[in-house]
């Protein structure tokens, strides 16, 4: 015999570990990613990303969380909030986002600087319908990247 299952084992988990490696390297989540200029609106949806020309800073929408937006069929006395968590890589360092819709002391930034850069969120669709829920993937959010001023 060549080898013992012990080393076919081995050897299995040694090109798995690899083979994930190499699919996450620069993008670590896996998701899809895409490139973008800094100054144009883009857009998201969940598990996607995108990637600034030359790598200097990468960003993946991991969830829309605490949609507490007005529904459009309702009146409501507050116009709610909703949060669009991030995960950011600039400069081999990784940071964790989360953005508002509604930004202000009771609910938080809008908006963040990470490193040459500033990531300004501008929109989340759909609209939210009283009673309805929205799911994950139908979530749509419109961010910028421009130069940190």
């Amino acid at each position: 015999m060549i080898g013992t299952r012990h080393d076919t084992v081995a050897a299995g988990s040694l090109i798995l570990a690899l083979c994930l490696t190499a699919a996450c390297n620069g993008n670590p989540s896996g998701t899809t990613q895409r490139d973008v200029e800094t100054e144009s609106a883009f857009i998201l949806k969940v598990g996607e990303g995108v990637e600034l020309a030359g790598g200097e800073l990468v960003i993946h929408l991991t969830e829309v969380a605490d949609d507490s937006r007005c529904p459009t069929d309702a009146v409501c006395v507050w116009q709610g909030d909703a949060v669009a968590a991030l995960q950011v890589v600039s400069a081999g360092v990784e940071h964790a986002l989360r953005l508002h819709t509604n930004p202000g002391k009771a609910t938080g930034p809008g908006h963040a600087d990470v490193g040459a850069y500033r990531i300004v969120f501008l929109k989340l669709a759909p609209e939210p319908l009283a009673g309805v829920s929205i799911p994950q993937g139908d979530y749509r959010v419109t961010l910028r990247i421009e130069a940190n001023p």
